[in-house]
């Protein structure tokens, strides 16, 4: 499970870009914390009612965090970040022109993948 935050810029009816951050395995005992800054370009479709598609190609910054002893979460060396490509799909359906219900699937890295569901809201 994660929690994040995005905030995005719309420079085009279907063409938008996104900074976003993300804390993967947040609620998760006994398993590293990873965090994911990313920017991506979001290309998206209109379908029907307020229903849209979309797809994204980024770049993500990955830290991994275990706890190496003493309590202390640090980047330890049997865990590696990995950085590079964010691609990712999903839909959207607009409950107003200001909100809307998001759900994507982000490929962070080779060994990650992230299924999302959340809300945007527009200003």
């Amino acid at each position: 499970m994660s929690v994040g935050v995005f905030v995005g810029y719309q420079f085009h009816t279907n063409f938008a870009v996104e900074g976003s951050y993300r804390s993967l395995n947040a609620f998760v005992p006994s398993t590293p914390d990873i965090d994911q800054s990313a920017i991506s370009v979001v290309g998206s479709q209109p379908l029907s009612n307020g229903f849209r598609v979309f797809a994204r190609l980024g770049y993500n910054d990955v830290k991994v965090r275990h706890s190496c002893g003493a309590g202390k979460f640090l980047l330890c060396e049997n865990f590696s970040p990995s950085n590079g490509v964010l691609v990712g799909v999903g839909a959207t359906y607009a409950f107003t022109p200001s909100i809307s219900a998001r759900a994507e699937i982000q490929r962070p890295s080779s060994d990650l993948t992230n299924f999302g569901v959340g809300v945007a809201f527009g200003f």
